[in-house]
């Protein structure tokens, strides 16, 4: 909540402040005046609008010192991040009754938001778009009827959640691209996964991971994340959600589809769209949710880091593809040589695992079949290409540093590419003449943007006995 938007006295009469956080020199310099000038918008439940000007600038004393606070008239409503969140905290489910309070308050929103759309021209911006630009009354007070929605001018709020440190909270609400009816859905969409999920949808790490989030529909799906919940309902909130694109765009449901669907304030309760599931129901969903996030996680890690890295792995791909074409004849000759004859089933999987720090792609290859770790021999191939490319542009003989070497050195900051497996410990658990089974716990260290992840791993492995060698069929991957 935006602790930085208060009531207060001010010559007798009660007035709404917005505490820029700035001192009276700050507060010149950076020329933030002419906020006065820009107005605000209440929309009753009824559809009537009033126009709100801030009034002055005052200076007031608090914990750290004289700050500039524009104010302007009383508005006595709740900021609507507050009623979404149980106890100010977005961490936390919010009980039935405040999900029914938090249902109501969004339709007034959605409602209000509509009609705001409507006025706009070129010359009333839109407000800032998410629970944390709109304040709204939930009982009778001061005049004002429930369901009143105050919209305070979007620079001023702006300036107000940046003093407060809580600008990033308030965009994970909004999507950065989007704009008019599919901005609306967009943040509706938010709000509803909240209320009936009991998270939000979007929880970046920092504000560049949330927009690209946001961008790319990385979340739970609804019918994952609030078990029971409605499957028409559940497929609004998906796609309202879903990844931005030309095609993407047109299945986004405008926002009266959404209004409609909710219906009025007061018309059903929250748990209209939830139905009970039995124990063993629920934990099948549970089971299917871990499933899908796991999968999720490690194809958005991998498809990001090539990304990231997509001139490098183009430039270097060039290369390797000229080297291949000098070493072919060669390569051949020896692909053909049994690699892992004599292996036993220990044997393999230490050398599976041992490639990762020596970026040998080709051994782990050698060591899999049907398909068996495709994604990781697919990382470790583009990590190599990276390498070799970095070697290419730098003249350098040592880009990659072993996650073993790294750790021992005692993780020093470093622009080499840590990369590779530590605190391998491999345990058989079945073993024939035709068959095996074994369980691998490691540490697997991937390069991030600004440092090094560690990510604890364990791995079930099946392996068969073919044509006078052992492969590994199957990796079944789980995160602690």
């Amino acid at each position: 909540m935006n602790k930085k938007v208060f009531t207060f006295e001010l010559d007798g009469f009660q007035v709404l402040g917005f505490d820029t956080g700035l001192d009276a020199e700050a507060f010149a310099r950076v020329k933030l005046a002419h906020i006065i000038d820009n107005p605000g918008a209440i929309i009753y439940p009824n559809g009537d609008t009033e126009t709100w000007l801030p009034g002055g600038v005052t200076e007031r004393e608090n914990e750290f010192g004289k700050t500039m606070v524009i104010w302007g008239p009383l508005f006595p409503g709740r900021e609507l991040t507050g009623i979404l969140n149980a106890e100010n905290r977005r961490d936390l489910p919010i009980d039935a009754q405040r999900r029914d309070e938090a249902l109501d308050a969004l339709r007034y929103w959605l409602k209000a938001r509509m009609l705001f759309e409507k006025m706009r021209n070129e010359k009333k911006d839109p407000p800032f778009n998410g629970p944390a630009g709109a304040f709204i009354v939930t009982d009778n007070e001061h005049g004002y009827p429930a369901g009143t929605i105050f919209f305070p001018p979007k620079k001023l709020l702006q300036r107000t959640l940046e003093a407060g440190n809580a600008l990033q909270e308030a965009k994970s609400w909004i999507h950065p691209d989007l704009d008019g009816a599919a901005a609306i859905s967009f943040c509706a969409g938010t709000m509803l996964y909240r209320i009936f999920c009991g998270v939000c949808p979007f929880s970046g790490k920092d504000v560049e991971m949330l927009r690209q989030d946001m961008r790319e529909g990385v979340l739970i799906p609804p019918k994952l994340a609030a078990p029971g919940l409605d499957e028409e309902i559940a497929s609004v909130l998906y796609m309202s959600l879903g990844r931005t694109s030309s095609d993407g765009e047109k299945l986004r449901p405008p926002p009266g589809f959404i209004s409609d669907i909710l219906g009025p304030p007061s018309s059903k309760p929250a748990s209209f769209w939830v139905k009970s599931l039995s124990e063993e129901e629920k934990k099948k969903i549970r089971f299917g949710k871990e499933q899908y996030k796991r999968k999720t996680d490690a194809r958005v890690k991998t498809r990001r880091f090539i990304v990231s890295n997509a001139a490098k792995i183009s430039i270097a791909g060039i290369a390797f593809i000229i080297l291949m074409l000098l070493i072919l004849p060669i390569s051949r000759r020896l692909s053909e040589l049994p690699a892992t004859a004599g292996m036993k089933p220990l044997d393999i999987t230490e050398a599976y695992y041992g490639a990762f720090n020596t970026l040998d792609h080709t051994m782990m290859d050698n060591c899999v079949s049907g398909g068996a770790g495709k994604n990781d021999i697919t990382m470790v191939a583009s990590l190599f290409v990276i390498d070799r490319a970095r070697q290419a542009y730098e003249f350098s003989r040592e880009n990659f540093l072993p996650a073993p070497e790294w750790l021992e050195a005692g993780k020093p900051g470093t622009d080499k590419l840590v990369f590779g497996i530590t605190d391998l410990d491999i345990k058989i658990l079945a073993e024939n003449s035709e068959n095996a089974s074994l369980e691998a716990h490691f540490t697997l260290w991937i390069p991030g943007e600004n440092s090094v992840e560690g990510q604890v791993l364990r791995d079930r492995l099946a392996l068969s006995y073919r044509r006078g060698l052992w492969r590994i069929t199957q990796i079944e991957r789980v995160k602690y």
